[in-house]
């Protein structure tokens, strides 16, 4: 059985219709069902359409077990943004109505896992633009409920409309991604046909390569730029094409959008930024690259040297929650030191402002936390003995890494290569190793994410909790930690330059078993996976709501003193 649920959200309110966005999911709809696919149109053309439409409209084809899954096709024409890397919302017709009404992608995604599919094709025709101040509080839904089984090996094709952090463009009658997918499918465009003993067909590759060269010349006929992202991963032995074209009759197609032919000028899909980004471009509040200065002031004083400690130049700290088993932690300068022994235990301070962050206890390290106006702006591990300050190699590195993942714009092969650099740094300062993983999970690269935790293994380090939950693995709660269970690793080929010059890093690992340090997210995009996670990390999504919109973990005060007594009882 294959699926395909097209969407367009044309009239979202307070913002500029779209009504391209018809055309662009009638098109991919009547493709759908004229190839076999048991096919859903939801379009806010008579009626807005809401989570709950989409929800009712997939859940009956998803649990029909009459017959194998073997493809959903998801395509998305309307508005949307991006917040971090790897987080992503397509706008539905009330999106600000609540926090909800919009389809938090890379969480969908993960849902749609659940139902045992073998292959995901998603065609988003949205803006990729960075998250407004009047969307900080954007929470999207996964739309569905959590399914019978994560489907462990599938193959996910990918065709965004722009690359990270940039427009896409619609005319009145038409979005100029889905118009060029729609001709590509029905093999309009030579690039995406290939001649077989089964006749002409349209497999991923030519897909990929036909929407890649005709979207960026359609573009460039109105005088704009737009790069599509194309991953294409259908491969043998699952089914590669997508259109028997001698097979299937073409309906009439309308014409691509042209300057000349009475169109208007083109308009973007995201949103109006008259009040700014929160994050534009990719640059931090100066006083995170200037706060290293302090810490090494404070290591010269001795105020942490030789300990495992939690420092917070910015802000007093007026408690400490640790586990059951710790020994009373004591103030120092900035912050607190505690017992060695807490290695890879959770920790939650809690400020004068009555907000609570946290991540883990790492031996001979403090973590240093540097504060913002929404919350914990940066967070670095430093050792805390002079002669191996690695401060000074791992603190830009780290800062320049923040930066990209909150502004969101990073493409797949950017995001492996700045993977690449920070894991060189990851036993130095264990959040190298945080960052790299979202980077490996930006471009959809679950191996490699799990080659990250087997060197914490490797190196008699807990792995940190969010390497552990990136890599979908098994834990285990020993009632004293969790500990993860590391399949085997398979090696890749280099997918980038620096890779091929990194390649050792990619090579096979055999499975491991490894302690995890803390038991909740370090960085903020972390807290909305866990409600698809392992299922021994799921209760802890009730606190997701009370996050502040700040790249890593920092609670409201209520939700802050909940989690550190659940801390304080192990």
């Amino acid at each position: 059985m294959k699926i395909c649920l097209a969407i367009g959200i044309g009239r979202p309110q307070g913002l500029d219709p779209l009504r391209g966005a018809y055309a662009a999911a009638q098109g991919i709809g009547e493709w759908g069902r004229l190839n076999g696919y048991r096919t859903v149109t939801l379009t806010d053309e008579t009626g807005p359409v809401t989570v709950a439409d989409l929800c009712a409209a997939l859940l009956p084809l998803l649990k029909d077990t009459s017959e194998e899954l073997d493809r959903v096709v998801v395509s998305f024409a309307g508005h949307g943004v991006i917040r971090d890397v790897g987080e992503e919302y397509w706008l539905l017709s009330h999106w600000n109505d609540g926090t909800s009404e919009a389809i938090d992608v890379e969480r969908f995604k993960r849902r749609l896992r659940t139902y045992q599919l073998k292959q995901l094709s998603i065609v988003g025709d949205a803006c990729r633009s960075p998250i407004g101040r009047q969307e900080l509080d954007l929470r999207g839904s996964p739309i569905l409920p959590l399914g019978p089984l994560t489907s462990p090996l599938i193959q996910i094709d990918t065709i965004l409309a722009a690359q990270a952090g940039d427009p896409g463009y619609a005319v009145n009658n038409d979005c100029f991604l889905s118009a060029v997918v729609r001709h590509s499918l029905w093999g309009r465009f030579p690039e995406a046909v290939e001649d077989t003993p089964a006749g002409r067909v349209v497999k991923t590759d030519g897909l990929m390569h036909s929407v890649e060269t005709n979207l960026v010349a359609l573009a460039a006929n109105y005088n704009r730029n737009q790069y599509p992202e194309c991953v294409g991963a259908f491969r043998r032995p699952q089914d590669e094409v997508y259109t028997y074209l001698d097979k299937v009759v073409a309906p009439p197609l309308p014409p691509l959008p042209r300057p000349d032919a009475g169109s208007s000028l083109p308009s973007t899909k995201g949103l109006n930024r008259g009040s700014g980004a929160y994050y534009e471009g990719t640059s931090v509040p100066d006083h995170v690259a200037k706060f290293a200065s302090r810490l090494r002031r404070d290591a010269k004083q001795g105020a942490w040297m030789g300990a495992a400690a939690v420092v917070v130049p910015d802000e007093p700290v007026t408690g400490i929650a640790l586990s059951s088993r710790a020994s009373i932690p004591k103030r120092a300068g900035h912050g607190w030191t505690v017992s060695q022994d807490l290695d890879g235990s959770p920790f939650l301070a809690e400020l004068a402002s009555g907000l609570w962050v946290g991540a883990a206890i790492y031996r001979g390290r403090a973590c240093v936390l540097s504060m913002g106006p929404h919350g914990t702006e940066s967070l670095l591990y430093v050792s805390s003995t002079p002669e191996h300050d690695g401060l000074s190699r791992v603190q830009p590195l780290a800062i320049n890494a923040i930066a990209e993942l909150s502004a969101g714009s990073l493409g797949p092969d950017q995001a492996l290569d700045f993977a690449t650099m920070l894991r060189w740094g990851k036993h130095d300062d264990p959040t190298l190793g945080v960052l790299a993983a979202y980077m490996y999970a930006r471009a959809s690269d679950l191996d490699s994410v799990r080659g990250l935790a087997w060197w914490y293994v490797h190196y008699r380090q807990p792995i940190p909790f969010d390497v552990a939950m990136l890599a979908e693995v098994a834990l285990e709660d020993t009632g004293t930690e969790l500990v993860a269970q590391i399949p085997p690793v398979q090696g890749r080929k280099p997918r980038t330059v620096l890779e091929e010059r990194n390649a050792s890093l990619l090579e096979d690992r055999p499975g491991c078993v490894g302690r995890v340090a803390g038991t909740f997210p370090w960085m903020r995009q972390g807290w909305r996976l866990l409600d698809s996670a392992e299922p021994l990390l799921r209760p802890m999504s009730e606190y997701a709501s009370e996050l502040r919109p700040a790249p890593f973990t920092t609670l409201t005060a209520s939700a802050g003193q909940a989690l550190a007594e659940r801390i304080r009882k192990g």
